[in-house]
């Protein structure tokens, strides 16, 4: 994103997406659920991204750590990442 951004003369605050990987990770899965796809969260983060108060910090509109906390009911912060494991390696 920040290639692209960069490539079409917008500033990209890559820290903030950074900083705030399991919300972003966790509103790309919640976009691309094919029941019910919720691309709010998504937008949200990438305009903050793309928005100028957002990209200085020296600004006091930054948001807090919290805005990005929460999904709905879910606390991305309590997201533990499990590793897979198919048959295969349990055989082994």
């Amino acid at each position: 994103m920040k290639s692209f951004s960069d490539s079409q003369g917008f500033s990209f605050n890559a820290e903030l997406i950074s900083k705030n990987a399991s919300f972003f990770r966790n509103s790309l899965v919640l976009a691309a659920v094919e029941e019910a796809p919720d691309s709010s969260h998504l937008i949200r983060i990438i305009t903050d991204a793309l928005t100028p108060a957002f990209i200085t910090e020296k600004n006091n509109s930054v948001p807090s750590k919290n805005q990005y906390q929460q999904i709905g009911n879910y606390r991305v912060t309590n997201y533990e990442e499990k590793p897979f494991y198919t048959n295969e390696d349990t055989e082994l």
